[in-house]
């Protein structure tokens, strides 16, 4: 009967960051782990452009919602921040409005995790750097693979690893002590304080959450490079599902479990004893979710693997 992860020798090597504590072997099953393209493009509905009167708080403008939510939480709400890319909405997909040039021109500083994260916008932020407003890359400042898990391009969803978060939201911090506009120093640094602080909580609650898998002997098959990052963190592999034999290995399982993207849809190749769940990998979800916030949206995508894990054979 085969196993619910595939098993690999205890030797092999994952990651030189810490790794959780192993746990027994879960009973008979395969996880994987579908990451899905959304083959579609987002119409956004143009908005107004910013009012150019005074403004009393500085303005940051984020690459998308999450970052955005991020940077608003960590600065107490004493700075604006507006989001390119909403909520619910593929960076990779997101089409730029008719405001979002004047949105950029108008901000003290422009926050995204590099450049080609919603790369429709590429253009406008290349645009902007040209002129007095910053835009800061904060991927590059937190220790970035140099490959993915397929040796190609590293997952641009870095930020599934929150320790990895602090340090790009730690280079933000310091650039925004130097905006032009007069800042309340002393909220900002307060709120900062608490956020990172927030952040080292939400790592100790994901790996205590994880800690029943046993993760050093863990395997799960994806179709792109989205986890990257969180199987890194926590010491487990992934293996893209379009490999030879990953199919083939999941329609032998008892039961198999696929996750897949919520923006996505569930692809159709799938063994008929395979049971769909969706992750929120890409954005957050909209108001009213529990993914609707980035400490939200870590935290229910490891209860939906955990729960998944646990579940057991049918």
């Amino acid at each position: 009967m085969p196993t619910l992860f595939r098993q690999r020798p205890r030797s092999a090597a994952i990651s030189t960051r810490p790794r959780l504590p192993t746990a027994a072997a879960l009973a008979s099953a395969i996880i994987a782990v579908l990451v899905l393209a959304t083959g579609c493009t987002s119409e956004l509905v143009p908005e107004p452009a910013p009012e150019t009167e005074s403004r009393q708080r500085p303005r940051i403008v984020a690459s998308d919602a999450l970052l955005a939510d991020a940077i608003a939480a960590m600065t107490g709400r004493a700075i604006q921040v507006d989001a390119l890319v909403p909520a619910d909405v593929d960076p990779a997909t997101a089409e730029p409005t008719g405001a979002d040039l004047a949105r950029l021109q108008a901000a003290d500083l422009v926050v995204v995790f590099e450049l080609d994260y919603a790369p429709h916008f590429r253009p406008l932020l290349e645009e902007v750097a040209a002129t007095e407003v910053e835009v800061l890359q904060i991927s590059p400042l937190m220790d970035p693979f140099e490959a993915g898990s397929d040796g190609g391009e590293p997952s641009r969803y870095i930020w599934h690893d929150p320790e990895r978060m602090a340090e790009g939201l730690d280079a933000a911090f310091e650039r925004m002590g130097q905006l032009r506009v007069e800042l309340a120093t002393d909220e900002i640094e307060a709120a900062f304080a608490d956020y990172q602080d927030e952040l080292v909580r939400i790592d100790r609650e994901m790996a205590e959450a994880l800690a029943p898998i046993p993760l050093e002997e863990t395997v799960l098959l994806t179709a792109g490079a989205e986890l990257d990052y969180l199987a890194e963190r926590y010491g487990f592999e992934i293996r893209d599902i379009s490999t030879e034999g990953a199919l083939d290995e999941l329609a032998a399982a008892d039961r198999g479990v696929v996750f897949g993207d919520v923006i996505g849809v569930r692809p159709r190749t799938l063994p008929q004893s395979t049971t769909f769940v969706t992750l929120h990998t890409r954005a957050l979800a909209r108001l009213g979710n529990p993914a609707d916030t980035y400490r939200g949206l870590l935290l229910d995508n490891v209860q939906a693997i955990v729960a998944a894990s646990e579940a057991g054979p049918r």
